[in-house]
């Protein structure tokens, strides 16, 4: 199976949201529910998945496989699992060296405030939980 990704358009600067203009919309809020992805950690220089020299594709020169996204499969990890294994180890440690972004700050001041009522995020590097560690609603998807 040859899986395509699709580019992402490019979001003009008007577009986005600053960490104060997202405090100020969820003030007086008691249920936001967040959704996060790789894009919240980007700024803390961690790799992305699809991007230009991604996960995807370091993984795909790495192993020699056609499409990166298989090393993230379990039938990939069961064949060479200490290649995978120190692969993962390489992704950890870029991320035990990232600091967390003013969008995860922005989480942890808001989950501060009792607003959160669930943080959904595919993010693996841990940096979303800053601030969210002790409270219930943070779940990895």
């Amino acid at each position: 199976m040859n899986m395509e990704l699709r580019k992402r358009k490019r979001i003009s600067s008007s577009a986005t949201v600053s960490v104060e203009r997202f405090l100020n919309r969820t003030e007086g809020c008691k249920n936001v529910i967040v959704f996060t992805g790789s894009g919240l950690s980007a700024a803390s220089g961690m790799s992305m998945f699809s991007t230009r020299n991604g996960l995807y594709e370091r993984a795909r020169k790495k192993f020699k496989i056609q499409d990166g996204i298989k090393l993230f499969t379990y039938s990939f990890y069961k064949q060479r699992r200490a290649d995978v294994q120190a692969f993962f180890a390489q992704i950890y440690s870029e991320a035990q060296a990232s600091c967390a972004a003013p969008g995860h700050h922005a989480l942890a001041t808001i989950a501060g405030l009792r607003r959160i009522k669930r943080h959904y995020t595919l993010n693996i590097d841990g940096l979303a939980e800053v601030g969210l560690a002790c409270s219930a609603t943070y779940n990895a998807i």
